[in-house]
This record gives C-alpha cells, sequence and structure tokens, in this order.
C-alpha cells in the first residue's frame, strides 16, 4: 500500500492536469510544445483500454518500441497518483534495462510490450523506481509525436514562451487555462449543464 506521499517522478513533473484535460509540455530554447488531451482517472477499464493501445493498437512503424516509451505513454494518459515508472533487467539480457508500470496502490506490475518480448514472472523486489532517462525528465519528441499520434482527440500547439517543470506557477500561458477552466467548470461560459 502506499505509505507517505512520495515526491513526483520527475517525468510527471511534465504533466498539468487541468478539471477538463491535461498537458504534457516539452520545453524548447524559446517556445513550449503542447499536447492537450483528455486524461482519464485510472480504473480496470482505462487500465484495460489503454494497455491494449501502447500494447497492440499503435501503428505498424512503432511495433518495436521500447518498453520505456509504451511505460511512458501508459502513464502519461492515465490520471492516477499511485502509478510510477520502474525498471528491471531480464534474466536473458541482464545488462539491458527494461521498463514497466508499478501501481503501488495494489502492488501490481503492469508490462505493456508487444507481446514479442520473452515474458517472465517479474516481482516487486525484482524492480526499482526509475526516471526518464533524458534532461529532468523533459518528454522525447518521440514521446510527443506518440502522444499526439495515438489520442485521437488531442490537440498538438507550441507557445511563445518557455515552460518548465520549474517554472510551472510563474507561467502565464497556465494560469490563464487554469482560469478559463474552472470558469467554464463553474458554467459560467454557460455550456455546463
Amino acid at each position: 500500500m502506499i505509505s507517505g506521499t512520495k515526491p513526483l517522478q520527475a517525468h510527471m513533473r511534465y504533466v498539468v492536469d487541468l478539471e477538463g484535460y491535461s498537458f504534457v509540455f516539452r520545453p524548447d530554447r524559446e517556445s513550449t510544445e503542447i499536447i492537450q488531451f483528455t486524461r482519464p482517472s485510472l480504473s480496470p477499464t482505462t487500465l484495460k483500454a489503454k494497455l491494449r493501445a501502447v500494447s497492440s493498437e499503435l501503428p505498424a512503424k512503432y511495433s518495436s518500441l521500447s518498453t520505456l516509451n509504451r511505460s511512458m505513454l501508459l502513464l502519461f494518459t492515465l490520471k492516477s497518483p499511485s502509478l510510477e515508472l520502474r525498471k528491471y533487467a531480464s534474466p536473458e539480457e541482464s545488462r539491458n534495462n527494461f521498463y514497466c508500470v508499478f501501481n503501488a496502490a495494489t502492488e501490481e506490475i503492469i508490462v505493456p510490450d508487444d507481446g514479442t518480448d520473452s515474458l517472465f514472472e517479474i516481482t516487486v523486489a525484482e524492480t526499482r523506481r526509475a526516471r526518464y532517462p533524458s534532461k529532468n525528465g523533459v518528454p522525447s519528441k518521440l514521446l510527443m509525436n506518440l502522444l499526439n499520434g495515438m489520442l485521437p482527440t488531442s490537440r498538438r500547439f507550441y507557445v511563445d514562451e518557455v515552460i518548465s517543470a520549474n517554472n510551472l506557477e510563474k507561467s502565464q500561458f497556465l494560469s490563464t487555462r487554469k482560469s478559463m477552466d474552472y470558469l467554464f467548470n463553474l458554467g459560467v461560459f454557460g455550456f455546463n449543464d
């Protein structure tokens, strides 16, 4: 079970959840790339659907996608404070790291693969908490392309502001979006029932 609150993994600081939608962002030198989409809360149904999407429904050109990218897609598309990225070594290839998602609430290990890897049982003790191997956990361009491609309702856009995990609270774009989202959900715009 979850004992105390662990700090967010560095890569999860690049996900912003508002009431009606979520953002994954990737800062660049002078701007920020943003993918906006609906991120459902973790449930057995949503987990099954997202796991199927990252395991077998990606386009053929991504059939050899690593367990790291598949795990990150699963983490970014499900809303839950109990999910975390873990890594482990295969008995056959002990020098290579493989990645999975760990649900700390249920102590379940979720291995989102394409079914071609040799499956073996791993235990929680054989995994360790991992971080996305990029500078400060920033999502890669490939990961942003995958998110935009696999989420049919996603929107990709750029803002002329460099938003990083360290300056979220100072971001003009995010504060404006949070205000608009708050007013929308109160029914101020007349669209809410």
